[in-house]
């Protein structure tokens, strides 16, 4: 199964893409910030720690140009990066055939559907009429269908899913992942202890890929579509553990500052039932080491590098 993972673009991901040891032909990553500034440097640097195949996402800049995305297509040629450049309608809306020629066909589509308020069938009509205006490829095009976050499952709403993706499959479209993402915005909530998130994004579609089987996997992994970056600091924040299993995410909480809280963490985890070994991932062997006191506590970003190290691993491994 090929999976997408929607990733931010920011250094615990980074760091847990580095440490990707098995499968990478699998995994077809997908990068995105709001700030085009950002986004070309992380491009400048993704050979170092991602020379394989990825997309890289224009539709979440805060506006979008034809500019921005040739600066994008640009960075991408110099820098040697496999990615393919993800636009949606809106730009369809304003690029000219002349640069969806540069683009030299790298590139996907992303349909961001909001299934609280809209209906599918409009925007997947409009999206199929600008590719027919533009003589787009849509048969050779990789489509992602984004829910944000996910939504209650209900019979309606897998219906509606199963329609829309059939009537893109009638106009050729072959290369669709259904994305969506249930990992919680905020798990403040917890406080102290453990608490499981059920992954409502992997059963919504495992229910549309027994109706449209082939239908490719995509998420947001450890992390909330809704998450804002928010300016300055909140002060001393519980340390957090992220361990995704079969059907849920155990999320871990000490709210003990200094560097026990770590270690009591990984303790709990490789004691419980939910505990896989540690060479299942990079990040099941650093959590592992830190139970002993072989290694040492990490910070915020070490700890988001092994959440989302391990979910990746897992995806790829078992679902």
């Amino acid at each position: 199964m090929t999976y997408i993972p929607c990733l931010r673009a920011k250094a615990g991901e980074k760091k847990a893409l580095l440490n990707i040891t098995e499968h990478p032909e699998n995994l077809f990553p997908l990068f995105y910030t709001p700030d085009l500034a950002r986004m070309l440097k992380w491009i400048k640097d993704l050979p170092n720690f991602w020379p394989q195949n990825c997309l890289i996402d224009t539709t979440r800049f805060e506006s979008v140009s034809e500019q921005d995305i040739l600066q994008v297509a640009d960075a991408c040629k110099e820098a040697n990066a496999h990615g393919l450049i993800v636009i949606d309608d809106r730009a369809l809306q304003v690029l000219s055939t002349s640069t969806l020629d540069a683009l030299e066909g790298k590139f996907a589509l992303r349909v961001e559907w909001d299934a609280s308020g809209e209906e599918l069938a409009p925007i997947l009509t409009s999206l199929i009429s600008s590719c027919q205006t533009l003589n787009f490829p849509i048969s050779q095009t990789l489509i992602l269908l984004d829910l944000g976050v996910t939504p209650e499952i209900t019979t309606s709403l897998k219906d509606e899913l199963v329609a829309g993706i059939r009537h893109l499959i009638k106009f050729g479209a072959s290369k669709i992942h259904l994305a969506s993402g249930a990992y919680p915005e905020s798990v403040a909530e917890i406080g102290a202890g453990k608490r499981l998130y059920e992954r409502r994004d992997y059963l919504l579609w495992q229910d549309v890929n027994t109706k449209i089987p082939h239908i490719g996997f995509a998420d947001y992994s450890t992390i909330s579509p809704a998450w804002k970056e928010r300016d300055g600091g909140g002060g001393n924040t519980p340390t957090t553990l992220r361990y995704t299993t079969d059907s849920s995410w155990v999320i871990y909480r000490d709210p003990a500052q200094g560097g026990g809280a770590p270690k009591s963490l990984a303790i709990f985890l490789t004691k419980s039932m939910y505990w896989l070994h540690e060479s299942f991932s990079w990040a099941d062997n650093i959590w592992y080491c830190r139970s002993k006191g072989t290694t040492g506590p990490g910070g915020g970003t070490e700890h988001v590098a092994e959440g989302v190290n391990h979910h990746i691993m897992h995806v790829l491994k078992l679902g």
